[in-house]
């Protein structure tokens, strides 16, 4: 139900989906979208939401990298998201 009054409206109505899991999210992230504009740039920081939107790109050097838009309680927020390609040798 949740996703058919986000898709239809644009926003949820009943509850949002991450509202039964806030007190778990409290004790594993230190930041929320509300809070990121405060952050350094470096600043090394853990969050947590929902993908709500996804972009996908070729870099020049033909890898994968992709917009990440993640909606959390009190917001959303746009993130970049690299590939990462490990070679294993010796196998």
């Amino acid at each position: 139900m949740l996703l058919y009054e986000k898709e239809t409206l644009g926003f949820y109505i009943t509850g949002h989906p991450l509202l039964r899991y806030a007190d778990k999210l409290k004790l594993i992230t230190d930041a929320d979208s509300e809070r990121l504009g405060e952050m350094r740039d470096k600043d090394t920081v853990t969050v947590a939401g929902i993908v709500s939107h996804k972009r996908e790109i070729a870099t020049k050097r033909k890898d994968t990298m992709a917009y990440v838009t993640i909606e959390d309680l009190k917001g959303s927020y746009t993130g970049i998201v690299f590939s990462i390609y490990t070679e294993i040798t010796g196998i």
